[in-house]
């Protein structure tokens, strides 16, 4: 695509560039493009844009994560629906390339994207799903919250009879760190907090 727009942004010096003479050839050994084929090419770059975006998007992250997936897939099939004006090389082309995408990924995995993208503070609206979908991942994203913190609460609570074995002495705590359990704790209560 960045070929074919310096091409088109160059088209006043093509004739100089594919001069049958300076090529050695004759005016029938050399292809050249008629105003139509121009036309054409200008049209594709323009229906392609928005798969120059996505890519830079992508591209300009330092670490492009899963949570960016979801919104720029359905911006790129939305972007890529035919309208009236297309003429019809774009529509085939914008017709494969929704084709391609729509079959791009499967329901699990479509599930996951959206969960990483309602947990990551840009795209937490879910502004690309219909509202059936979006509110069917906040549930999910609430009942995996409230598991986790029951799964928490359970290892947190203290076995009677284990009270009083306490280790009094200082020498005999283990000088290893203090396993994160309670950070853990609090992030899964903040998260549910904020999804309620």
């Amino acid at each position: 695509m960045i070929c074919s727009s310096a091409f088109l942004s160059s088209n006043p010096l093509s004739p100089l560039l594919f001069c049958p003479t300076s090529l050695g050839k004759t005016e029938k050994e050399v292809c050249t493009l008629c105003e139509s084929d121009i036309t054409s090419a200008e049209e594709i770059v323009d229906a392609m844009k928005p798969m120059k975006i996505a890519t830079l998007v992508m591209s300009k992250e330092s670490s492009p994560t899963l949570s960016v997936v979801a919104p720029l897939h359905a911006q790129l099939i939305q972007d890529f629906q035919e309208s009236r004006a297309d003429s019809e090389i774009v529509k085939e082309i914008k017709a494969a390339i929704c084709q391609d995408l729509s079959k791009r990924y499967m329901d699990q995995q479509k599930e996951t994207m959206y969960v990483c993208s309602a947990l990551d503070p840009r795209f937490k609206a879910l502004p690309f799903l219909p509202d059936d979908e979006r509110e069917e991942i906040y549930l999910r994203i609430t009942a995996e919250a409230r598991r986790i913190q029951e799964l928490f609460q359970e290892e947190a609570e203290v076995i009677p009879g284990e009270e009083d074995n306490h280790v009094e002495d200082k020498d005999d705590i283990p000088a290893s760190p203090p396993p994160k359990k309670k950070k853990d704790f609090c992030l899964v209560q903040l998260t549910v907090q904020v999804l309620r």
